[in-house]
């Protein structure tokens, strides 16, 4: 076996994200200006950026993990897949399309071409993704796999794309040690523990949808952009102006996880285009997703009913000298993995504020990307005292309100009364309604 060549690698990333997690340092513009692509928010194929590493104090050693995993990078799922394409092709057929607007259509078709029958499923990219993830996993605790331990219980949602996530992750780790036994389970009662869906997902939906149209046109008049594309539109083909640049945007945003050479975003749109549809849909998926003062309690309510119990059950049986439990793994989505670091409170990720343009201080595109992975890493010294480390996107991490033993590193009974106490609150909270 070989080291993986990107193990150590200091990308130009680094420089500025060092301290992303701490993200009131970072702006907007210039987190897009270093990478226009993570403009494209929760549709951002997965970035590794490499981070020191704080040893385990003397005596510890790990052991085991406990991992949940976004899917890798993905085609798009229905609307935003067709809508981008129809809304261009409608233009072609009026004949309004201007000679740029002539090269978007064909940019869009070839990435269209992409999605037939192949709605919202795993690229190759996203592949790469897993089973680097696990590579790097392997060889940042190779005594982990190489020990007694060989048991790795790998469950998955039922989508196939995480299924497929789950079937390179868990084949990478093989092929790094191949004296592993995996057992793989899907189905509904693994989703309801992986995916809960939220407390009153409606009420969540309608005022999202407000959070996003209200930061886009404060930012953004959209006339140089329709200007540019369409000559002119007296039947009202094209309709909404905003919503027609919001479908060609979210059409270039999936480019990046299909490997499509075109840069959409950077040939069409201008910077201040660009930012203002990433703010816009960045403010959307916090109010959507993460621990807003509105709604985070009816997100971070859903892990609480399952997920997170899971975490300490699964942890609880590891820790036995007995177990050969190596590694247990899940493989959901963005909509498991980002409601439960808020529930969780891991620093930065979990950020609560009021909704609104909250680009300034929170990134969906850093936060939860696709890939987005959280590993619980358990060591034990002689006398049998557990501690965790928790991961985020491969960065170890902290939690706001919990005290660690020494630097990342948690008592297993405290971080269990903790997450305990975290779930009895958001319970209380949401009853109590």
């Amino acid at each position: 076996m070989k080291t993986p060549a990107l193990k150590f690698i200091l990308t130009a990333s680094t420089a500025i994200l060092s301290g992303f997690y701490a993200l009131a340092q970072v702006t907007p513009e210039a987190l897009l200006r270093e990478n226009l692509d993570r403009a494209a928010c929760h549709f951002h194929s997965y970035e590794y950026i490499p981070a020191a590493e704080t040893p385990a104090p003397e005596g510890y050693k790990a052991f085991y993990v406990n991992h949940y995993g976004r899917h890798g990078s993905r085609r798009s799922t229905n609307w935003y897949a067709e809508t981008g394409y129809y809304n261009i092709k409608k233009a072609k057929k009026a004949g309004i399309l201007t000679p740029l607007g002539e090269e978007l259509y064909n940019d869009v078709s070839k990435i269209y071409a992409e999605h037939v029958d192949m709605v919202g499923e795993l690229s190759e990219r996203g592949a790469r993704e897993h089973r680097a993830i696990a590579e790097r996993l392997y060889w940042r605790y190779p005594e982990i796999f190489n020990g007694e331990r060989t048991e790795v219980d790998a469950r998955a949602s039922t989508v196939q794309r995480c299924i497929i996530s789950m079937a390179h992750f868990t084949s990478s780790l093989d092929d790094c040690a191949p004296a592993l036994k995996f057992d793989f389970r899907t189905g509904k009662k693994h989703w309801r523990i992986i995916n809960h869906e939220y407390y009153d997902r409606k009420s969540i939906s309608k005022y999202c949808e407000q959070v996003k149209d209200s930061v886009i046109r404060a930012m953004m008049d959209p006339t140089r952009f329709m200007n540019s594309i369409i000559k002119a539109d007296p039947d009202g083909v094209v309709g909404d102006p905003y919503a027609f640049m919001e479908s060609i945007f979210t059409t270039g945003a999936i480019s990046q996880c299909l490997d499509y050479p075109a840069d959409v975003l950077g040939k069409y749109f201008t910077f201040d285009e660009v930012l203002a549809e990433y703010c816009s849909y960045n403010s959307r998926m916090y109010a959507d997703m993460s621990n807003s003062l509105e709604f985070g309690d009816n997100v971070i309510w859903a892990p609480a009913q399952g997920l997170a119990q899971d975490f300490i059950e699964r942890g609880d049986a590891a820790i036995s000298r007995d177990s050969k439990r190596a590694a247990d793994l899940r493989f959901g989505h963005d909509t498991g993995i980002l409601p439960f670091a808020g529930l969780l409170g891991l620093e930065g990720v979990s950020l609560r504020r009021r909704s609104g343009d909250i680009s300034d201080y929170w990134s969906s595109s850093m936060m939860v990307p696709m890939a987005t992975n959280l590993q619980m890493v358990y060591f034990r010294n002689d006398k049998d005292d557990i501690l965790v480390k928790i991961y985020y996107n491969e960065r170890e991490t902290k939690i706001d309100g919990l005290d660690a033993v020494t630097g990342p590193y948690y008592r297993w009974d405290d971080l269990k009364a903790w997450i305990n106490s975290r779930i009895d609150e958001v319970n209380a909270r949401i009853n109590n309604r």
